[in-house]
């Protein structure tokens, strides 16, 4: 067998490491998540700082832009002083550094005597008049034109003046916004920006530039920041905006790796110190445990003490399970022997012993056995199934049939049981049937049928219902072989009775037949054959014989001058009953008819017959005690077909707390099913306290036919005749009168406790004359109270406090004492009693409950 073997420090380690992984993974998205806040924090903390270095930088620009006016003033002022003027465009580009590498794209110049001097580099950006553009110039600083075609400039106006006052003209610097590299280039590196864009008042784009390097989604997840910032040199309010993606920095990614690190560290740190302090734990605890089990005391620890609980109670039943295997076996008429796997002797029984005395010295069965046996033996051990066979005993003259049963031992290893029956009397049965075959009479059964059914019941039946089954065959077979006789007149039911006690109707092993025969057939008198008797018993025997049939019932009535015979649950699966029912219907030449498979009915011609319709317990008030009775329905209902008034009651307990609907009874009766003492107690308290002898009291149970007490005891299957011939011999007594015995006292509640307790009050308040009502649960018994005969509630140990004092509110006369608990509430008188209870104690108790009772 193979076993799933689980460890606990590796399952505990396995949960601590899935634990711990599971809090670093927590940890890990934790600091990723903290890592990129902070550094979108940062970014937003930045972005101000990003945007007012690239406004700085813009307005560097257009500062150096304006350096190269000044520059440009300067340099033409100069060439008019000269005698010799050079052209103005040498001049300008002489400047070589300023107007190739500065921030102006082209210029313009007008004079005051009308002309112009135009940059040819003018062409490459406008393509209209350029007095468009300087129409709406301001002197000394810049202003935003748009073009024709859509594209803004900066334009800056300064004039040319002499030194002597003397105005020249005016010159124009422009700065291409549209595509310029150089602008888009000292903006987007001023501050490692990747997106730069200006903004008009309107808040049209001006000019906008982004970083080369960026793909289209990154272009369009930009987010542009700028707040209102005055440009120097422009009047109007720009706004110049400026995005940058947000970037992981290093510092911070090692700052959190770290961190990572560290933590990761302590997990393993903490998984380390976890499974070591558990297996440490773990050893202690078992270690403890397994001393607490062999000292047999509590276990030390609290969450082990359910566990030590159930494992003792299991032992507990073990043991007795154990012990009672050990009285079966050698209580059984069967030789028993255990082996294990190597044939070696684990347990025997005397039976056994006594049959091989050499056993006691013997390791293995092959040491004791004849060889002729040990093939069948091994085989068992291979594990084969059905195998079986015969030994002759000399020292005992016995012949002993063994069967062989594989089971599995406590070590999973294969074993064998052999189990030996004695059928040294089957056997000389089956000889003596044979030899007498010859000689059998017509009608009569097959020998080999006989011995079949022997064979099935030597092999499946307990000693009990075997003895009870074979005699009941036997008896059968003899009357078959005897020729008939005639009965006096007697009624149906008598003869119905007799045949019961050969063939009862309840047997442990197969169940009970449910038996109808209604008080008007069971009645009818007449002169019998012993044939109908012997077709009662068949049939009884037939529907025994049906294992797998859960319905079995015999119907008997009479009526149009027949008897008809209704059995239902018959088979034919062991045939000599089948026979036995041919050869008694021949003899009595009728016919069994067959409605289905498990059904058949016989009608037997009845003439010469006398009806009596009495029934002598109609109206009868009868008091059913159930008890564990196990077919208490069947009474009762036999009972409520009698014309019977019949009051149930669960136990003798459940009598005395509720009978009060009762002023007298014609019959009591008790069931059982497994005699116990205390149900002779009430028989015993109506008799003390009714001072009577000749009470109408009478037993009911199955198959044992044992008076208890000396009063009537009825053993059959309930039916109709049985139950009222059984009453009316009960109820030749007169009735009991529970109005003088039993009502009308002071009536005590006894409630919990042990039942020896309840016991030990009940008898001394007899003696007080008084009524004690012992029950163990005070809800069910409520009645008695409201019936007011109950003036006296004594709780004999914990019951709960609330109930209780709801239960004083609604009966205000009612009197609560506790002997055990202390409550506190005035309705619930605490009057301590030690344990074990005295006479003199109770006595005093019923004079402080006298005394409360008198005044009120």
């Amino acid at each position: 067998m193979d076993n799933a073997e689980v460890s606990l420090n590796r399952l505990y380690r396995k949960q601590i490491a899935i634990v711990l992984a599971m809090a670093f993974i927590a940890v890990v998205f934790l600091s990723v998540w903290m890592m990129q806040k902070q550094i979108r924090q940062n970014h937003q903390v930045n972005l101000p700082l990003y945007h007012q270095i690239t406004i700085q930088a813009f307005n560097a620009y257009l500062k150096n832009s304006e350096y190269e006016m000044s520059s440009a003033v300067q340099a033409l002022l100069y060439n008019k002083q000269q005698l010799r003027p050079r052209p103005v465009l040498d001049v300008l580009f002489d400047q070589h550094d300023d107007f190739l590498l500065g921030g102006l794209d082209f210029f313009h110049i007008s004079w005051s005597d009308k002309t112009e001097t135009v940059d040819p580099r003018a062409r490459l950006f406008i393509n209209e008049p350029i007095e468009n553009l300087t129409a709406k110039s301001i002197i000394g600083g810049w202003s935003l034109q748009r073009t024709q075609d859509g594209d803004n400039l900066l334009v800056y106006k300064k004039s040319l003046v002499q030194k002597t006052m003397e105005w020249q003209g005016y010159l124009y610097g422009f700065i291409f916004l549209s595509d310029n590299v150089a602008l888009a280039n000292k903006l987007l590196l001023s501050a490692e920006l990747d997106a730069v864009r200006l903004l008009s008042p309107n808040r049209d784009t001006l000019f906008s530039v982004t970083h080369p390097d960026l793909s289209v989604r990154e272009k369009n997840a930009l987010h542009f920041y700028g707040v209102g910032a005055l440009i120097e040199g422009i009047d109007d309010a720009y706004l110049l905006q400026v995005a940058k993606q947000e970037e992981r920095s290093s510092q911070v990614m090692r700052q959190y790796t770290v961190w990572i690190a560290v933590c990761f560290i302590i997990l393993v740190a903490v998984f380390l110190v976890l499974t070591k302090l558990f297996g440490y734990s773990l050893k202690k605890t078992l270690f403890t445990f397994e001393q607490d089990l062999d000292a047999a005391r509590n276990s030390s620890f609290s969450e082990l003490y359910s566990l030590q609980k159930r494992m003792n109670e299991d032992n507990a039943k073990l043991n007795a399970q154990l012990s009672s295997f050990d009285l079966l076996m050698e209580a059984s008429r069967s030789a028993i022997i255990f082996c294990d796997d190597t044939a070696g002797i684990k347990q025997i029984n005397k039976k056994a012993e006594d049959l091989f005395a050499e056993s006691i010295r013997s390791r293995t069965v092959f040491d004791f056995m004849p060889v002729a046996c040990h093939p069948a033996i091994q085989q068992a051990l291979k594990g084969e199934v059905g195998i079986s066979f015969e030994m002759t005993l000399a020292n005992s003259n016995s012949i002993y049939n063994w069967r062989l049963f594989p089971y599995m031992t406590e070590n999973y290893h294969r074993g064998v049981a052999l189990i030996g029956s004695d059928v040294t009397t089957m056997q000389q049965l089956q000889w003596q049937l044979s030899e007498l075959q010859q000689y059998a009479p017509e009608n009569s059964v097959e020998p080999q049928l006989i011995l079949a059914e022997l064979a099935y019941v030597l092999e499946n039946m307990s000693d009990k219902s075997r003895d009870i089954w074979l005699n009941a065959l036997i008896q059968c077979v003899n009357e078959l072989l005897n020729k008939s006789t005639l009965s006096a007149v007697i009624p149906l039911g008598d003869l119905l009775d007799a045949r019961l006690q050969v063939t009862p109707c309840d047997l442990a092993e197969v169940g009970f037949i449910q038996l109808s025969c209604a008080i008007q057939s069971a009645n009818v008198h007449g002169t019998w054959s012993s044939d109908i008797g012997l077709l009662i018993s068949t049939l009884i025997m037939m529907i025994h014989s049906s294992d797998t049939v859960s319905q079995k019932r015999l119907a008997i009535e009479i009526f149009d001058d027949q008897i008809k015979f209704e059995a239902t649950g018959v088979a034919s699966r062991r045939p000599v009953f089948k026979s036995l029912l041919y050869a008694v219907s021949a003899r009595l030449g009728i016919e069994c008819r067959f409605i289905n498979n498990n059904q058949l009915v016989v009608l037997y011609p009845f003439l010469e017959k006398t009806f009596t319709t009495d029934n002598p317990v109609a109206t009868k008030k009868i008091a059913w005690i159930k008890n564990d009775y196990r077919a208490p329905e069947l009474l009762e209902e036999a009972l409520q077909r009698l014309d019977c008034h019949v009051t149930h009651f669960s136990s003798s307990e459940s009598f005395f707390t509720e009978f009060s609907g009762l002023d007298k009874v014609d019959a009591l009766l008790i069931g059982y099913e497994d005699y116990q003492a205390n149900f002779s107690e009430l028989p015993t308290i109506l008799k003390t306290r009714l001072d009577r002898t000749d009470l109408p009291i009478g037993w009911v149970n199955h198959g044992v036919n044992q008076p208890v007490d000396n009063y009537p005891s009825y053993f059959y299957q309930p039916y109709d005749y049985g139950v009222a011939k059984f009453l009316e011999n009960i109820c030749r007594h007169p009735p009991i009168d529970l109005k003088a015995g039993l009502i009308g006292r002071d009536g005590w509640l006894l409630v919990g406790g042990s039942k020896v307790s309840r016991a030990i009050l009940y008898e001394e308040l007899l003696r007080q004359e008084l009524t004690p009502y012992p029950v163990e649960d005070i809800q069910e018994h409520e009645s008695l109270l409201s019936n007011k005969m109950v003036r006296v509630v004594l709780l004999l140990d914990n019951i709960e406090q609330n109930y209780i004092v709801q239960l004083g509110k609604r009966y205000s006369d009612l009197i609560i004492l506790s002997l055990d608990i202390t409550f506190q509430n005035e309705i619930i008188y605490n009057y301590p009693l030690e344990r074990p209870y005295q006479k003199e104690q109770i006595k005093l108790l019923a004079e402080f409950v006298q005394k409360k009772l008198t005044e009120e």
